[in-house]
């Protein structure tokens, strides 16, 4: 942690260097349906579309969740 409320790993309230912030941890990659917001370094939600994104709107995908698929940097439900 950069900064934290606790003594804890899971007290942390900033990260520092490529760390991004997730439920009050520093984690060197963000889960699954989140990217990571390098100018406030967190894990921001993807749309609810993309399974993988590089930023929150649909047209950031870069995997989609079946039955969806990719085109374009969006999942769409039909090619």
């Amino acid at each position: 942690c950069y900064n934290c409320s606790g003594p804890n790993n899971n007290d942390c309230t900033e990260c520092r260097g490529t760390k991004a912030l997730h439920n009050n941890q520093c984690e060197e990659n963000c889960p699954d349906s989140y990217f990571k917001e390098t100018s406030t370094h967190t894990c921001e939600a993807c749309d609810s579309t993309c399974f993988q994104c590089l930023g929150s709107t649909d047209g950031q995908c870069t995997e989609c969740s079946s039955p969806r698929a990719l085109h374009n940097s969006q999942c769409l439900q039909d090619c």
